[in-house]
């Protein structure tokens, strides 16, 4: 199943009001948020606690905790739920949204920072209840319509490709003196679902600390699955598993020290907590935010975790669990995964189902796959963003994703620098490094240069291997055109910054292609620019090193940049034809890096008056304007500039507005405009650096 993000930030407001920013492959828009009720009110609506549960608390309390309300009553504050966040445009965007997908569904993610004033109560309700009426199915019973939190704060992270054998660990916990649970059956059917993967590996660990720690330090683990008892003690806004001391007896491990044990796996992919409150977070600001299980565990970089946000049953956690591995072994995303699961709970006169909570960190669900082989092709991805698939598939997400593009794009090399290429990939991802090392299929020249382009574009810095020979013929008639030297025009033209590594021995004398030793000559000859274009001659052995410290001047660069340009404005509106989405990535992806939130406003050549209120309403919030001119007519972002000015006049705000000119290459005489708007150029190749010059304006006029 193929998902398209519909991404819901949610961040402090006014009053008892949230800010609402909704970014979607149909568009994006703003609202606000006013909850409808607090967590207190929710005490006992999500029942179905058997005669058995995974808490450390008292069964007879959480009996009388649960008795209270049942799923009826769940179902109204699901709705309720609904109708505050999906409100006017906010619901016809998701309307639209859906409707584009055609059979392929959409991924709800809501991200939310937990450091923020007042999105302690936010975070914490159950907005997996959420469901458009009392008659209708909740959105997650759909495949049409997953739904993951996203921890805003946090910088996304997706795993490297995975090298088998997938390795998973099993926690089992039962101390004494708890209630006995039915783990035995939870592992004999886990084990047989996972027992359908090819390359699986699974061990079993006593619940014990220092064994855990010793497992730990020898292996490095993709999966850890955790079955006991859990709790999260309110008084004190913080998580707990029960583990086990030598003598059998519980021994309570928090969120810190959960942090300690894990802290370092960097290779893990999925961490499933199968206990009772795993994933509850504090309601009140002034405990951690991330002091819950689940929440400390994607703070230290796990990309998905699968939690449980209230009590749940023995037996609800074993067929949640039974049939979320099946149909990760069928290879479903792991948010389609979870949808699935919850099925196995549905019950019209009970919501167990609402009670697991998937955390992801990732862009995607798909989680495991492999270092080799295809990954399937996904056809939903925001609009300007290179398709999916491979014959090596990039490992850059849709450019509505700004956070997840790739920092290094490693364009194909020729041959005989093939198992340097891949050496160099390894390294790269070993050391955390996002990077797209191969592009679609090029079916055409155009899609192949399209496709190339927009990764050069997404990425931080194109890093080409040069040898002594040009590389593969693109057109056998035309042994001259190689993707090699394809790839290292276009990012040429293009790349923010381009770092050409050569092995040491290459010597342009001796190259046999004259055109091919030609060029060698002149990117020797050529000035080295730290931050655009520098060729290194370097050992094979060398390469990753290189890169990295390209990596580490630019974010110094940056850095330097950011406080030289003194003041900081926090939102700009970027208004743009939707031809042109594609053609602001860079912009969008550079006020992300100065962490300018973007509010973007994909338009067509005639808005609707819902459209036009909607411009002139973001006019007002923002210190900074920029029309996106790409491949739209001038007259349109003239069109845009007039509307914005007039609005500007009449409300009496205090702006800036500029034109961020954007590829396709133009005339000067499409260039000329009158000079009290700004104007960033970066129609050739991007420069932040006229971006700067307009966020200082920005700032000033603000202050």
């Amino acid at each position: 199943m193929n998902y398209a993000d519909f991404a819901i930030r949610v961040s402090p407001g006014t009053g008892n009001h949230y800010r609402v920013s909704v970014v979607s492959p149909e568009g994006s828009c703003e609202s606000t948020l006013e909850l409808p009720f607090l967590l207190a009110d929710l005490a006992g609506v999500v029942s179905g606690i058997g005669p058995t549960a995974r808490a450390t608390r008292d069964l007879s309390a959480i009996a009388t905790e649960t008795a209270a309300k049942r799923g009826p009553a769940a179902r109204e504050f699901g709705v309720s739920l609904y109708r505050a966040l999906f409100r006017d445009d906010v619901q016809s965007l998701l309307d639209r949204t859906i409707g584009s997908q055609g059979k392929a569904g959409v991924r709800v993610r809501l991200q939310m920072d937990l450091q923020g004033d007042g999105m302690a109560e936010v975070a914490s309700l159950p907005w997996e209840l959420l469901a458009r009426a009392r008659t209708e199915l909740p959105l997650v019973m759909s495949q049409k319509t997953v739904l993951v939190r996203s921890l805003d704060a946090l910088h996304p992270r997706d795993p490297i490709p995975l090298e088998p054998p997938l390795r998973i660990l099993v926690i089992i916990s039962n101390p004494r003196g708890t209630a006995p649970l039915q783990l035995e059956e939870e592992r004999t059917r886990i084990q047989h679902s996972w027992a359908r993967l090819p390359g699986v590996r699974v061990d079993f660990e006593r619940p014990l600390l220092r064994p855990l720690l010793d497992r730990l330090a020898k292996e490095d683990y993709h999966v850890i699955h955790f079955m006991g008892h859990g709790d999260f003690d309110r008084h004190a806004g913080r998580g707990v598993l029960l583990l086990e001391q030598e003598d059998g007896s519980a021994d309570p491990v928090d969120s810190d020290r959960l942090r300690m044990l894990l802290g370092d796996e960097s290779s893990l992919r999925l961490v499933f907590v199968n206990a009772c409150m795993s994933g509850t977070t504090a309601s009140q600001a002034t405990f951690d935010p991330f002091a819950g299980i689940a929440a400390s565990l994607i703070r230290i970089g796990v990309p998905a975790v699968v939690a449980m946000q209230f009590p749940i049953s023995d037996r609800g956690a074993i067929n949640f669990a039974d049939t979320f591995y099946h149909r990760i072994a069928d290879g479903y995303p792991v948010d389609a995964a979870v949808n699935e699961a919850r099925k196995a709970l549905w019950d019209k006169e009970d919501t167990e189902w609402a009670t697991p909570v998937l955390f992801m960190r990732s862009s995607d669900g798909m989680l495991f796959q492999p270092a080799t082989g295809p990954k399937p092709i996904d056809t939903t991805v925001a609009r300007g963003a290179s398709p999916g698939g491979t014959a090596g598939r990039t490992d850059s997400p849709a450019a509505s994703e700004p956070a997840q593009d790739p920092r290094v794009f490693l364009a194909a090399p020729s041959d005989q620098l093939r198992p340097a290429h891949r050496q160099l990939v390894a390294a790269l991802k070993s050391a955390g490094i996002r990077v797209a090392s191969d592009v679609p299929p090029p079916f055409d020249d155009k899609e192949h240069t399209e496709a190339v382009r927009d990764l050069v574009r997404r990425s931080d810095v194109c890093v080409h291997l040069l040898g002594d020979r040009p590389g593969e013929p693109i057109d056998l008639a035309n042994q001259s055109r190689t993707y090699t030297l394809e790839q290292l025009g276009i990012a040429l033209e293009s790349a923010r910054s381009q770092l050409v590594l050569m092995p040491e021995q290459v010597d342009a004398s001796t190259i046999e292609d004259p055109s091919y030793a030609q060029l060698v000559r002149s990117l020797s000859e050529r000035s080295r620019e730290s931050d655009r274009f520098e060729l290194v001659r370097t050992g094979i052995h060398q390469m990753r090193d290189e890169v990295l410290a390209k990596l580490q001047r630019l974010d110094q660069a940056r850095q330097h940049a950011q406080h030289a340009v003194g003041g900081q404005i926090e939102t700009a509106f970027v208004d743009m034809h939707v031809s042109d989405f594609k053609y602001a990535t860079d912009l969008v992806n550079y006020l992300n890096e100065r962490r300018i939130m973007p509010i973007m406003m994909p338009a067509g050549a005639s808005a609707p008056s819902a459209a036009v209120a909607l411009f002139e309403q973001n006019l007002q919030k923002v210190p900074l304007f920029l029309v996106v001119f790409g491949s739209v007519a001038r007259e349109w972002v003239l069109g845009r500039l007039t509307a914005a000015a007039r609005v500007m006049t009449t409300h009496s705000v205090r702006a800036r507005i500029g034109v961020y000119i954007a590829p396709p290459e133009k005339n000067a005489e499409l260039l000329r405009f009158p000079p009290f708007y700004d104007v960033a150029a970066n129609m050739t190749r991007f420069d932040p650096s006229t971006l700067d010059a307009l966020i200082e304006r920005a700032s000033e006029t603000t202050t």
